[in-house]
């Protein structure tokens, strides 16, 4: 088990939905997403929200988190640091329908040209509970309003015919409100939207069409959202970022226990990863080999050779009489 850590959320998300009609307006249904999720720890402040057990620290405990024996920290996190991004790839019908433990996923829009809209169904977001944060499937009926920004970008060869606006929501009771909808024939990203602007929450629509622009066939809808007071998502009472994450798993590799085993083949490495660890360098590219991210690992070895004083087995290593 992991210990919560207090963070904000950045959420990035892409759908792609089929409809015949004109325009943006019609009704579309979802046919595959793919979220990705990155939080920057934030200053415990003891806000309305805080974790009275939050800390900047991953921690692993033996056996569980609520009678733990022995406790290891894996890493330290400073304020301002990322961590993630947690990926929720549902690319396809068939990953949808198989969805997520949590259920199967599917939103019907129905989109109006005089900018309302209307939601329902589930959608896939992430929740923490008991120090894991995992991917949930909440019901959505939302009735909202959209709108566009300039004339669209229109591209249009023998490969490809389609027509990009700036899209964003005005009112929404489940995404982020004031999503910022650019004009892309004069905007640039990075300058008057997107990360680290005053419209960072903003939003792409893409409508592909048949070969004489009379239907569209399929549309992406592209949006990046940051939690925050102007996007009225994610927030306490006080305007303070509310996430929490924790992972009942960690990251680790598989590949120090071979390069030590290499150099001494009296140590006895075992089948199990090392928690905590970086990996080494098998094959000499200089990339860390067996490298497994976080949350995989459930099982391992706690592993620190070098101790306070940085010096391989120098006999002030803590868990030197576990052997």
């Amino acid at each position: 088990m992991v210990r919560k850590t207090l963070l904000s959320l950045t959420l990035i998300g892409t759908f792609v939905i089929p409809d015949i009609g004109f325009a943006q307006a019609g009704n579309y249904n979802l046919t595959g997403v793919h979220n990705i999720y990155h939080y920057l720890v934030r200053d415990l402040d003891n806000s309305v929200g805080d974790s009275l057990d939050g800390t900047y620290q991953v921690k692993a405990h033996w056996p569980n988190a609520y009678n733990s024996l022995f406790d290891w920290t894996l890493v330290n996190y400073e304020v301002g640091d990322t961590i993630g991004p947690v990926i929720v790839p549902l690319p396809t019908p068939a990953h949808l329908l198989g969805g997520l433990s949590a259920g199967p996923i599917g939103i019907n829009v129905d989109l109006y040209e005089t900018g309302t809209m209307v939601i329902t169904g589930t959608y896939p977001a992430v929740t923490t509970a008991d120090c894991s944060t995992a991917a949930t499937v909440p019901a959505v009926t939302d009735n909202a309003t959209w709108q566009s920004a300039g004339d669209p970008i229109v591209v249009n060869n023998d490969s490809v015919k389609s027509a990009m606006f700036g899209w964003g929501f005005v009112e929404s009771g489940v995404f982020a409100n004031n999503m910022y909808a650019p004009d892309l024939n004069t905007e640039v990203y990075g300058a008057d939207y997107g990360d680290g602007t005053d419209n960072e929450t903003w939003g792409r629509w893409t409508s592909h069409y048949n070969d004489d622009f009379s239907q569209i066939q399929t549309v992406d809808m592209h949006w990046e959202q940051v939690d925050g007071v102007s996007s009225g998502a994610g927030v306490d009472t006080d305007g303070n970022f509310n996430g929490h994450f924790g992972v009942t798993g960690a990251f680790g590799d598989s590949s120090t226990t071979t390069a030590l085993h290499a150099v001494n083949p009296a140590i006895n490495v075992g089948t199990y990863p090392i928690i905590g660890g970086s990996g080494a360098d098998l094959d000499g590219d200089s990339i860390p080999d067996g490298v497994v991210a976080s949350p995989k690992l459930e099982w391992g070895y706690i592993f620190d050779p070098s101790g306070d004083d940085g010096v391989l087995f120098s006999a002030d290593e803590p868990l030197q009489f576990t052997g």
